[in-house]
């Protein structure tokens, strides 16, 4: 009975503390998935040709993430990417950059929420057109249940 106890309470320190993590892992690969509407494919093209992210989980609830994204424009050369927040966790330390190799170089990004399920961010140079182009986005994740 002692080791089943133990069991119950690892099983329920799971579902607290990675439950989340794992929605969150799941929401950043639908942002992946090439779904694309008539109105836009005839507007512009643009595919995500390299996708590279990087958690390091803290014991405060909090996650570091790195998300380095790989676009191929033919056309507008910017995008807007949506992070879930649904659930109530929040999104901080917000900051976006270009990749040239492994340089870091400012771009232009805003960050704001139309919707209270998302925060977006609007990142690149629309004006900048059939290219490709790394963006590094790194922020916090604060799980607040």
């Amino acid at each position: 009975m002692f080791l089943n106890g133990n069991m119950k309470k690892i099983k329920n320190k799971f579902i607290l503390y990675l439950m989340p993590l794992f929605i969150l892992v799941l929401s950043s690969v639908l942002f992946l998935c090439p779904w694309k509407t008539a109105a836009a494919e005839a507007y512009s093209s643009t595919y995500i040709s390299g996708y590279d992210i990087t958690y390091d989980i803290h014991s405060d609830r909090t996650i570091d993430i790195t998300e380095d994204i790989t676009l191929s424009f033919y056309g507008d050369s910017g995008f807007i990417r949506d992070i879930p927040v649904n659930g109530g966790e929040k999104v901080m330390n917000v900051k976006v950059y270009q990749l040239n190799g492994q340089k870091e170089t400012h771009v232009y990004y805003e960050v704001f929420s139309e919707d209270p399920r998302f925060i977006s961010i609007d990142i690149g140079d629309y004006s900048r057109k059939y290219s490709d182009f790394t963006y590094r986005i790194k922020y916090t994740y604060c799980m607040t249940k």
